[in-house]
């Protein structure tokens, strides 16, 4: 397949005689299929010279978009973003440390993105002077515009401060089932768990990421119930770096037991231990789809360290599967200390 370069280069050569086509048929404007990466000085000699021909050609060369990633909010950037054309875009990125009133005016362009799928919005860093009337307007304005988001599918959330408390108002305006939904490093009460667990757009969900959520404090019924509403779908599951502890893991094992459909789950990152860690293999081998396990190294290992405890237990628990006849599934060991070396993205069977 050739580069974008290749395909659109020769085109930007094709005359347009203005003077001549008033006897002629109108031409049909010439469409360029692109995918946008927006950052500081991101735009390289072909993005410059499609901008340039676009601005020439005055309607004869139409811009779309499958996928658009925005990390910057340059003049430059804002130019290209009015020549797309929005209603093309299917997968949206936004990663910012922008002030919430700057996002909630970028956020102000998803009603023109109607055939949007996934949407995956990041505060790499969180604003630490907003204020709380500018945390409830930008949910405010967040959550309507996710009304007219009619096949959105996916709703990635990253490092989102505002969401504490907020999340249902955020769930109630969605339009269509979620297929993935992604919390990550985001605080929540337990009144927020309460209601994704209650949502009707949520109770399909394949993939559930809760990673780096604090769920020490929520109840071990809440988080019962929210497994228990998608155990006929879900098929990835990741809570990495909760803090959940022995009890709370051992309460929900019967639910997450329900999950037939699951293929991959991850806990790493939390203290669990051994004797745990053993009870969650006994009782997910009756998962049949599951394949991928992702466990934490266990408390014991840090107070014996070097010891070789970490591949004693790997070696244990391969054994075990074997003699289960479970042979086809992997465990993989998280390190000590938590770690980000396993992207959420990589736990997606593909192709949905």
């Amino acid at each position: 397949m050739c580069s974008l370069s290749q395909a659109i280069l020769p085109l930007m050569k094709v005359k347009v005689d203005g003077s001549s086509m008033g006897a002629k048929e109108p031409r049909a404007p010439l469409k360029v299929f692109i995918d946008l990466y927006l950052s500081i000085g991101s735009h390289d000699e072909w993005l410059t010279s499609l901008i340039e021909k676009a601005k020439q050609w005055k309607g004869l060369l139409h811009l779309y978009c499958n996928k658009l990633s925005i990390f910057a909010l340059s003049v430059q950037n804002m130019k290209v973003l009015k020549m797309v054309r929005l209603y093309s875009v299917q997968d949206l990125e936004l990663v910012c440390n922008w002030k919430l009133s700057v996002l909630g005016k970028l956020l102000s362009l998803l009603p023109y993105m109607g055939k949007l799928h996934r949407l995956f919005l990041s505060q790499t860093q969180m604003s630490q002077c907003s204020s709380w009337e500018e945390e409830e307007q930008f949910v405010e304005t967040f959550s309507s515009q996710l009304l007219s988001l009619h096949h959105l599918q996916e709703l990635h959330l990253e490092s989102i401060s505002s969401l504490e408390g907020s999340l249902c108002s955020l769930l109630r305006c969605l339009r269509s089932p979620l297929k993935i939904l992604s919390l990550t490093n985001c605080l929540l009460l337990e009144s927020d768990l309460m209601n994704l667990s209650k949502c009707p757009n949520t109770r399909q969900l394949r993939g559930l990421c809760l990673n780096r959520v604090i769920l020490m404090d929520i109840s071990s019924e809440t988080l019962e119930a929210l497994l228990e509403n998608v155990s006929s779908t879900l098929q990835v599951l990741s809570l990495e770096e909760c803090g959940i502890m022995n009890l709370q893991l051992t309460a929900i094992l019967p639910a997450l037991r329900h999950c037939s459909q699951l293929t991959t789950f991850s806990f790493s990152g939390n203290p669990i231990s051994i004797n745990v860690l053993l009870r969650v293999v006994r009782h997910t081998i009756g998962l049949t789809n599951l394949r991928r396990v992702r466990y934490p190294a266990p408390l014991e290992f840090y107070e014996h360290v070097g010891d070789g405890l970490l591949a004693t237990l790997q070696a244990k628990l391969m054994q075990m599967l074997q003699e289960l006849g479970r042979s086809d599934m992997e465990w993989l060991s998280g390190k000590p200390c938590p770690h980000r070396e396993w992207p959420f993205s990589d736990l997606w069977p593909m192709p949905w």
